[in-house]
């Protein structure tokens, strides 16, 4: 995970109050991990495909169904690997509260493919596909989102989102 990445959700790991529960989809701690961002956190629960350093559970993200609701639901760097990624996305809403923020990093055009596993060629079966900011938007707006942040780092390919669940939801 790069340095831009962990800044950009360090900023707002301050949105989640102390206390709050706080999921992960592709916690695998691979390179990093934003995990420590989120210390006053009540509840940490991390999501991958894998067991492994950061995994509290073993699911698919896509048909993973929720047991319960979190303040904030975050995903860095995972979508571009996710063949499924508006799934992925529309698991996130509902498992974030009312109230709550989705948090999303991923790459978009121009990042050049790379591998999940260690960020090197894109391997045989792997799936990658940058993600557009049009597309993200359009998933979170269709899901419910009335307040949200965008920024894209061009020079990078770099995506990131922050959308609101609205209160009444």
């Amino acid at each position: 995970m790069h340095a831009q990445v962990l800044d950009w959700i360090g900023r707002r790991a301050e949105l989640v109050p102390p206390g709050a529960a706080v999921l992960e989809i592709g916690s695998l701690d691979i390179n990093g991990s934003v995990r420590p961002l989120f210390a006053h956190a009540g509840r940490y629960h991390g999501v991958d495909l894998v067991a492994g350093p950061g995994v509290d559970e073993v699911a698919d993200a896509a048909d993973w169904v929720p047991p319960r609701r979190y303040g904030a639901v975050l995903c860095a760097e995972v979508l571009e690997h996710a063949p499924r990624w508006a799934d992925v996305v529309a698991t996130m809403w509902s498992a974030c509260e009312p109230g709550g923020w989705v948090l999303v990093t991923c790459a978009t055009d121009p990042r050049p493919p790379h591998s999940a596993v260690d960020g090197q060629e894109v391997r045989a079966g792997e799936h990658y596909a940058n993600v557009a900011a049009d597309d993200l938007l359009s998933v979170v707006r269709r899901l419910g989102a009335e307040r949200w942040e965008v920024e894209v780092a061009a020079g990078r390919g770099d995506l990131y989102l922050a959308a609101q669940r609205p209160t009444a939801s």
